[in-house]
């Protein structure tokens, strides 16, 4: 794939997830005024829970993607067609079997959930419902899968941002006939029909056969569930790790503290669509790398762009984050979320910076370093995890999570450099990180009047570029960028003019 090609996929994808965030910024301070604190909450509880739910695929979801990608590389569009119809059949049969066991189990789901009693009932009604849409996610995962093996980056994409925007707005919107848990739940059932509806349209658009269902033959999915094999672990446990903080706040804490825990989570996490979409722009230049000395040398490159991009965002939500939450949700919201925020900003710069090593394990063809290492991590994050918010609440739960993220990249680079490229991170880049994480840590307890905080944020950031730029970027980096810029400044005046 060419370089252009590459960048305007990474466009797409960010513009895909961008779209949405506008709307949040607008309709999350609404939909906590219009149903309080505890549905809100509960909510965002749905919103995971509509997430995770696609995970329990065996990898077919993914696995499809590369099985159907290689037919059409080989013309076989039969074949393709074929594995595609075998592949949906099995993924909408485990919807159903997950959806009726959600509807089983939906009285044993809410048991574990603090829910107010005046809730309780209503909240059951809504998981019952919500248990619906349980296929129509798997079925849609397939189609997504299906998108991309396509190539269809940019109908994926505009479908992705259409329905990210509804994932705020509908439950907005039910709001103004109904605030009760149910009504708000029927409105996301209705978004994800709307978005099954939307990829199975864009599928169809391929040029290809219809993908009408068919029972799937055990040669079909043989290879599919053998690809996604080790995937499935990464994929199952992944998920499970990132979303275990929100269902511990609803069984530990309260309903209510998931939408301030969420909120905050949900906006410092906006960062990773930078990371994403740099590691999605590395990823075929690693995969095409053959010689050590190559993936050394491109490995230095990428850690060093992920501090330079990440970075001076991560420090300056955190320096920000109670007059943002000030000004966005209120003092009361401000007062639990804004320090939540603050100690996840510095899980999050340690989660940018595993992506690079991860991103390189990927590249590589050896996914099981990865699976091991999530089979490793889980006991031991449950444990931390639960003690943490047990007793510290919501900062003990952000806390849990940024101490797993920082040993993640940690267990990352040690399999980088045992395993696949020795030497790869000098010394000074290791400092470098170490130094930038220690700053965000000191932001918890800098507390300054905004006008103060812009002095020190300004200063802060020109000192962080003047040393990348002095002891870290090397001399022909130095020269790139400065090449760039020049050229943008010259065409710019030469606009202008």
């Amino acid at each position: 794939m060419s370089a252009s090609a590459i960048g305007k996929h990474t466009l797409w994808n960010i513009l895909g997830q961008v779209l949405p965030i506008l709307v949040a910024i607008i309709a999350i301070p609404l939909l906590v005024q219009r149903l309080g604190m505890d549905r809100y909450g509960f909510l965002t509880l749905v919103w995971v829970l509509v997430g995770y739910v696609g995970i329990f695929d065996f990898g077919v979801g993914r696995a499809m993607t590369r099985v159907v990608a290689e037919r059409l590389g080989a013309n076989d569009i039969e074949g393709a067609e074929r594995n595609a119809r075998a592949a949906l059949s099995f993924l909408f049969g485990m919807g159903l079997v997950l959806g009726l066991g959600m509807l089983l189990l939906s009285k044993q789901i809410l048991g574990a959930l603090s829910v107010p009693a005046e809730m309780h009932q209503e909240a059951l009604h809504a998981l019952q419902l919500l248990s619906a849409s349980v296929p129509l996610v798997m079925l849609t995962s397939g189609y997504r899968g299906y998108l991309e093996a396509h190539r269809k980056f940019a109908v994926l994409n505009l479908v992705r941002a259409v329905m990210g925007i509804f994932t705020y707005a509908a439950p907005l919107i039910a709001t103004a006939f109904s605030p009760s848990l149910v009504s708000i739940v029927a409105s996301v059932l209705i978004t994800r029909l709307i978005a099954n509806f939307a990829h199975r349209w864009a599928c169809q658009k391929c040029d290809a056969a219809a993908l009408h269902f068919e029972l799937p033959s055990i040669a079909r999915l043989k290879p599919m569930l053998t690809l996604g094999g080790w995937m499935t672990v990464s994929n199952i446990i992944s998920p499970l790790m990132g979303s275990l903080d929100r269902l511990l706040i609803a069984g530990l804490v309260s309903v209510g503290m998931i939408g301030m825990y969420a909120t905050a989570f949900d906006t410092i996490s906006k960062v990773l669509i930078v990371a994403y979409s740099l590691t999605g722009a590395l990823f075929p230049v690693f995969a095409g790398l053959q010689q050590a000395d190559e993936v050394q040398e491109n490995y230095r490159y990428a850690i060093k762009a992920m501090l330079l991009l990440v970075w001076p965002i991560l420090f300056i939500a955190s320096l920000f984050a109670k007059p943002i939450f000030n000004i966005w949700m209120g003092a009361e919201f401000a007062t639990h979320a804004a320090p939540a925020m603050q100690i996840l900003a510095i899980g999050l710069f340690f989660n940018c910076m595993a992506q690079v090593p991860a991103m390189l394990i990927h590249s590589r063809g050896d996914p099981k370093w990865m699976a091991a290492l999530h089979l490793v991590e889980m006991p031991v994050y449950l444990v931390l995890i639960y003690v943490c918010t047990s007793e510290w609440g919501v900062l003990g739960t952000a806390a849990a999570w940024a101490t797993r993220t920082t040993l993640d990249l940690v267990a990352l680079h040690w399999i980088v450099l045992r395993r696949i490229s020795p030497d790869s991170v000098p010394f000074r880049h290791m400092i470098s990180i170490g130094v930038a994480a220690a700053v965000l840590v000191a932001s918890l307890f800098i507390h300054l009047p905004t006008l103060h905080l812009f002095v020190l944020g300004s200063v802060s950031i020109l000192i962080f570029v003047f040393c990348m730029w002095n002891f870290i970027l090397s001399s022909a980096e130095r020269e790139f960028i400065h090449n760039i810029l020049l050229r943008k400044i010259l065409r710019k005046f030469a606009c202008g003019k």
